[in-house]
């Protein structure tokens, strides 16, 4: 079952990039790189609709893949 638009704006709208990183990836089955595309591509369509305040989007965390451990890091 695909993930839900408005769940995934309200999200992006209170900051938990991350988050709706990762429901995509478990929900709709999807990589690390295009849930991430996915995430900032509908970011982008919100700043443009007016939707989501430019500096919000432009805020966030840098994500780190160890490649080597297999792990995930976050860095704030």
């Amino acid at each position: 079952m695909p993930t839900d638009e408005q769940y995934l704006k309200d999200l992006i709208k209170q900051g938990r990039k991350i988050e709706a990183i990762k429901l995509l990836r478990e929900k709709d089955n999807l990589g690390l790189k295009d849930a991430k595309e996915k995430v900032e591509e509908l970011q982008s369509l919100m700043v443009q609709a007016g939707e989501l305040d430019p500096k919000l989007a432009k805020s966030g965390c840098m994500v780190l893949i160890s490649l080597g451990l297999g792990g995930l890091f976050l860095v704030f």
